[in-house]
């Protein structure tokens, strides 16, 4: 399922995976939504272009959440 800048990973063999990756997710919305799967469990992954957004937002959910910097505006 794709929400926006957030793809949800659906169903291994009838069980939730519970895993999502967030494009955009070290600020605004896609920080929140993050912060939100994290907080009910999810692992989550999210790409930003700077890695400071990602340790400054995400200190306490390093274990759930995963940053892979990336920016996936240009196509090089």
């Amino acid at each position: 399922i794709r929400v926006g800048s957030c793809a949800i990973i659906g169903e291994l063999k009838g069980r939730e995976m519970k895993a999502v990756f967030i494009t955009g997710g070290t600020t605004g919305i896609g920080m929140e939504l993050a912060k939100y799967y994290a907080s009910k469990g999810w692992r989550v992954g999210v790409c930003g272009r700077e890695r400071s957004k990602y340790e400054e937002h995400f200190q306490t959910l390093r274990e759930s959440v995963h940053f892979y910097e990336a920016d996936v505006s240009r196509r090089e």
